[in-house]
């Protein structure tokens, strides 16, 4: 049994390199406050509560590219999203997108026959401790 899903890769590229101290929270919070009503990129609600799912909008930087990956509601907000020639604060230094390209796909998830390894390209932490202390208290539902 197979679900497609839609999926979405946004790359940036800027006017020059990402000085490395550029870390993926500033690329989130920037491209966030460019669009704060689009809870999907930032994971918060207007009041400022933090909205706890599976977030369909990521971020990351691999080997000093910038991406943006969306999944179902995510990848539709992604190919919507008009970032060309936006400026943006990453870290201290302004940066401007020279460039995006986008690859969209319908993508199956569901089980299969054939044994698949994954392998993360960068850490991933679920919660943080601050976070995982106030996960531990919602209900059952509520988690």
């Amino acid at each position: 049994m197979s679900n497609k899903i839609s999926h979405s890769i946004l790359k940036l590229r800027f006017d020059r390199p990402l000085d490395r101290v550029v870390e993926v929270k500033d690329l989130r919070g920037a491209v966030a406050n460019l669009y704060p009503a689009e809870h999907l990129l930032h994971q918060h609600r207007e009041d400022g509560k933090v909205i706890y799912c599976y977030p369909l909008v990521q971020y990351k930087i691999i080997d000093g590219e910038c991406l943006l990956a969306g999944f179902k509601e995510g990848a539709k907000l992604l190919t919507n999203l008009d970032l060309a020639a936006k400026t943006l604060l990453l870290g201290k230094q302004r940066y401007t997108i020279i460039t995006k390209e986008l690859e969209f796909h319908q993508i199956s998830i569901g089980i299969t026959d054939v044994l698949w390894q994954y392998r993360f390209l960068t850490p991933w932490l679920a919660l943080n401790q601050k976070n995982y202390q106030e996960w531990q208290t919602l209900s059952k539902d509520e988690k």
